[in-house]
């Protein structure tokens, strides 16, 4: 193969690799994402207690932490039931 061949072949790929780092994405504000900062387990009595934090954006600079606490017998259900109370 030419000197030529190989340039384009190059360029293809180029272009190829740049349409899909650029592909269409779901644009959505990282603000208005629920991302859980602070998961906690602790033993009390017969149960365990679970508890989330995370942050809530409010305005530029200012932000509130909101938590969920549950109790429960085991680790395994603390999860779903704090999922339904944020939900």
């Amino acid at each position: 193969m030419n000197e030529k061949g190989k340039n384009k072949i190059l360029f293809l790929e180029a272009v190829f690799i740049l349409v899909l780092l650029s592909g269409c994405g779901n644009d959505r504000i990282i603000d208005k994402i629920q991302i859980i900062d602070t998961l906690a387990y602790d033993k009390k009595r017969d149960k365990i207690e679970g508890m989330v934090i995370y942050p809530l954006f409010k305005e530029k600079g200012k932000t509130v932490l909101k938590d969920f606490k549950t109790f429960f017998n085991t680790f395994e259900n603390i999860l779903q039931r704090l999922e339904r109370l944020a939900g």
